[in-house]
């Protein structure tokens, strides 16, 4: 008898052992389900915030480029204008200067030179990129960088600004450029009229036309400082920003 009460506790006990492995079996397989179905989401979170920024910055670029480029041909146009014998501090007094325009180039005219314009912005980031393989000059600070990075940095963005004075001065001849006297400009009409400013350094080709380096100094400080005065602002847009969703 006592040999037979062991062998049936001897068993009830590998039935218990038995039930609670399948049980712990089962919940390892719960956790690592779990936690693969969390790795998922956030891979997946990652990817929309990833596209979410791409599609942010498409419309800004596109925001920046085209939408206020009508603005910019405006404020180029009353500039040049020599007879100008006013200066327009309210929207309202543009309304003559567009009818003007309108009447005689018609509603494109807003949009002149918006494809030069684009290849500024796209020259402007390759000499950058070019300058900061071949120098030490960083071309992304943040709130953590030193004055010295700082510094080089601003230097980069001058170096950028001063490379690119003749193709940038190309570009907005053709933002006010009349259709009307002029032949409307080609593709690459504003990279053929850069380097013949650039090899003009000097000694331009056409009496009215500026020296390169008389245009490199206003240029340069025009540039840095719309890219301070513009990262400032925008840094303390993002902190009002962060502060009224908190």
């Amino acid at each position: 008898f006592p040999t037979r009460r062991s062998s049936d506790l001897d068993r009830r006990q590998s039935r218990v052992r038995a039930a609670v492995h399948d049980d712990l079996d089962v919940l390892r397989d719960e956790v690592v389900a779990s936690r693969m179905s969390s790795a998922e989401g956030e891979g997946g979170g990652g990817e929309t915030d990833k596209y979410a920024g791409l599609g942010i910055g498409v419309a800004g670029l596109l925001a920046e480029n085209l939408a206020c480029h009508p603005f910019i041909v405006l404020r180029r146009q009353c500039q040049v204008n020599v007879a100008s014998r006013r200066a327009h501090t309210t929207p309202l007094t543009l309304l003559p200067v567009f009818v003007n325009l309108y009447k005689w180039q018609g509603v494109a005219v807003l949009w002149k030179g918006v494809g030069s314009s684009l290849m500024i912005k796209g020259l402007n980031l390759g000499v950058e990129d070019c300058l900061g393989k071949v120098t030490p000059w960083p071309k992304e600070i943040d709130r953590h960088s030193s004055l010295n990075s700082l510094g080089q940095h601003l230097l980069l963005k001058c170096a950028s600004a001063a490379i690119i004075t003749p193709f940038f001065s190309a570009s907005l001849v053709e933002t006010v450029q009349s259709d009307i006297a002029s032949e409307k400009p080609g593709v690459l009409d504003m990279f053929r009229e850069g380097i013949v400013r650039l090899l003009s350094w000097s000694d331009p080709r056409c009496g009215r036309m500026l020296p390169v380096w008389v245009l490199v100094p206003p240029q340069v400080v025009h540039a840095t400082s719309h890219y301070i005065i513009s990262t400032i602002v925008q840094g303390l847009w993002l902190q009002e920003i962060g502060r009224a969703h908190v």
